[in-house]
């Protein structure tokens, strides 16, 4: 009778056996960068993929993809995510000639994750020992840019939110899971390492427009936006809460109009709403000082990321004999925001970083330098993981469910998140902004 162990060793085996086509998978991904709700070749050939496997994987939120292996029947179901769009960089050495985007973010890497571990379970026939399901899903739309392109999907129908992970939970497709698995990788970090933080910061977007004033008094758009700008670097001397970006005229999709795009990123949503409230008085401030009115247009970002204990030590558990316990660090929280946070309000979650890339995420110098660490560690552990929480009917799965503290429910969730769409108001054209 095969114990988990061995069932673990078997399928490492398996790993290492498809290591070379595998590692050709991402290399081929990494040079194949698509935006978010665009990813349409990535799509098509992960679920051309996938069929072949024996699985079989339907469309959904436009560009993604789920499938389900394991007995389906049983109610005990881990979501494997993996992301599937890339950052904008067209100095980056494999971005799209034509489009600018490069996988300068490591998603690719997540994407020959999922595969191998479907590879994994389908040719070893371990499944029948496991009592559960794994939930393959594609995720598009992680990154949160080209805001008006996203829009406009929303305006037409074809999305209800704007990141993938949302669209996803409005569709239902995490309804059934009971955790939800995903690995990203960590830059600047050549070295094989695993990192478990506690999670990362949310954020929320202010767009603020300037539109010029026929009255010759009133000071140019120009000179209210540095204005504002003085503003938040007073509001904020170290630039760690705030984070802006001035558009070009002909980025913006309101000719003639300079916009200011400011993310509110914070380790919670209170401390998310205080700054926003801040700089909301700032702009009423600036509006007073100038007697003309700003558009303030404030979209939904992210939700913070709450890291499950639990899954963490699972994961540092199976990764100890590839890198040794000394190469598993604990940093206490992540740069950046995911919508892994929306999940993480009411599922158990866990992203641990591979170390392995060299050079800075979304820029030109990141890079793949260590591929064992990147593409096939990943695929390991996480199947160690997968059976550790599988095992004897799930029984460690059902412990950490148990344990974990929601500070939401779905519908909750789901209700605020329609409130903030509600509340985005968008300016029309022949609008004065007086």
């Amino acid at each position: 009778m095969a114990t988990r162990e061995s069932v673990k060793h078997m399928l490492y085996h398996i790993v290492d056996y498809y290591a070379p086509e595998l590692v050709t998978i991402g290399t081929v991904l990494f040079s194949k960068p698509e935006y978010g709700f665009f990813e349409f070749a990535t799509q098509r050939y992960m679920m051309r993929f996938l069929r072949e496997l024996g699985v079989a994987p339907t469309t959904v939120a436009r560009t993604g993809f789920v499938a389900d292996i394991g007995d389906k029947k049983s109610t005990s179901v881990i979501a494997l995510v993996a992301d599937m769009d890339a950052v904008c960089c067209p100095d980056h050495p494999r971005s799209d000639a034509q489009t600018g985007a490069a996988h300068a973010c490591g998603h690719h890497a997540q994407l020959v994750h999922l595969l191998g571990v479907c590879w994994a379970l389908k040719v070893s026939g371990l499944l029948e020992s496991l009592h559960g399901r794994v939930r393959l899903i594609g995720a598009p739309a992680e990154e949160f840019i080209q805001l008006d392109e996203r829009l406009a999907l929303r305006e037409s129908g074809a999305i209800h939110f704007l990141s993938g992970k949302q669209e996803l939970i409005h569709l239902g497709i995490f309804d059934e899971v009971q955790a939800v698995l995903s690995v990203h990788v960590a830059h600047q970090s050549p070295e094989p390492q695993l990192f478990l933080s506690d999670g990362a910061a949310g954020f929320e977007l202010l767009r603020i427009r300037f539109p010029e004033s026929r009255d010759p008094r009133t000071p140019s758009s120009l000179y209210r936006l540095n204005l504002l700008i003085r503003m938040l670097q007073l509001a904020d001397p170290q630039g760690q809460r705030l984070r802006w970006h001035v558009l070009d005229r002909e980025e913006d999709d309101t000719e003639g109009v300079l916009t200011l795009d400011i993310y509110f990123v914070e380790e919670s949503r209170q401390a998310i709403q205080a700054s926003i409230d801040q700089i909301e008085a700032l702009v009423a401030q600036l509006e007073g000082l100038v007697h003309y009115r700003c558009i303030v247009e404030r979209y939904p970002g992210y939700w913070p990321l709450r890291q499950s204990k639990d899954l963490h030590y699972l994961f540092a558990h199976n990764a100890v004999p590839f890198i040794g316990k000394a190469q598993v660090q604990s940093p206490p929280l992540l740069e950046g925001s995911t919508d892994l946070g929306d999940l993480s309000q009411w599922l158990p979650v866990a992203q641990p970083f591979w170390g392995g890339v060299s050079g800075h995420a979304h820029q030109a110098d990141f890079d793949v330098v260590d591929k064992e660490a990147v593409y096939l560690w990943p695929i390991k552990t996480l199947l160690g993981t997968i059976v550790d929480l599988l095992w004897d009917n799930a029984a460690i799965l059902h412990q950490v469910v148990a344990r974990f503290q929601p500070t939401i429910t779905k519908q909750g969730y789901l209700q605020e998140m329609e409130r903030q769409y509600e509340g985005i108001s968008r300016r029309l054209p022949g609008e004065s902004g007086t």
